[in-house]
Parts: C-alpha cells; structure tokens; sequence
C-alpha cells in the first residue's frame, strides 16, 4: 500500500473509531472507480445522512482495513461492506 494511502485512511479514521461513533451505521466500500464511489457515497448521504462510510480501492486495501493493519489499526468494524468483484491486486472473488 502506497504511504499516501496510508496517511489518508489515518485521517479520516483517526476521529472515527467504534467507540466515538457507538450509534452510527457504518458502511465499507469496496471500489477502485472513482466516480462509482461517488454515485454510491451520494445515494447513501440522500437515504442516510449518518451513515459513516470508509473506502478501499482494492481487495488487499479492504483486507487491510478489516484485519485492522498496514494504516487500519483503529478502523473500525463496518455494518455493510459494498465489495467489486472485478479489483485489481485481490478481486472481490477472492
């Protein structure tokens, strides 16, 4: 994982943790199109506002984050994980 990668998923975690946000729905997603996380970040906020939404670009991201390492350690567990198939390093088969 690229260390820019790692200093965004710190900041937009560090705030974020289960324990701050206990009532919160929280929701993974799982994409390496950028315009598909924006249409799926948009169709969340216009049903949900609450919602918490975390983003990985790739199977090996999303791993990283769920296994809580490599930039994820205080990520916390989601409610729903949105998952492409079709991710480069580890698809979503994987």
């Amino acid at each position: 994982m690229e260390a820019s990668s790692n200093s965004a998923a710190e900041d937009f975690l560090k705030d974020t943790t289960a324990e701050t946000l206990p009532d919160r729905k929280r929701v993974l997603i799982v994409e390496d199109n950028p315009g598909d996380v924006r249409l799926i970040k948009e169709a969340f906020h216009e049903t949900n506002d609450s919602l918490l939404i975390a983003m990985a670009k790739d199977g090996v991201e999303a791993l990283d984050y769920l296994f809580q390492r490599a930039g994820f350690e205080n990520a916390w567990r989601p409610d729903l994980m949105m998952l492409d198939l079709n991710l480069p390093k580890k698809s979503g088969h994987e």
